[in-house]
């Protein structure tokens, strides 16, 4: 299992520092992992924390998670067609 250490958090001028403290907290586990690598994913986590406010850090997180489960799945099926 890949760890959040080892991933490249995003910088620079599309992440805010509440999202990047979101990251960091996550549960580190390929979900998680996942989510951050995927620039989809964090954008729509970025515009939760926009809507929402940093109060709701957790909500956006399980929400992040719940499309990285989404996209593993695909690709575990992906996989398997071949």
């Amino acid at each position: 299992m890949l760890f959040l250490e080892s991933a490249r958090l995003p910088s620079g001028n599309g992440t805010s520092e509440s999202m990047r403290e979101l990251m960091t907290a996550m549960r580190q586990d390929d979900p998680s992992y996942k989510a951050i690598q995927d620039e989809l994913v964090c954008r729509f986590g970025e515009a939760l924390l926009q809507k929402y406010g940093p109060g709701k850090k957790n909500d956006v997180a399980k929400r992040m998670r719940q499309l990285a489960r989404l996209l593993i799945a695909i690709q575990e099926m992906n996989n398997l067609g071949k």
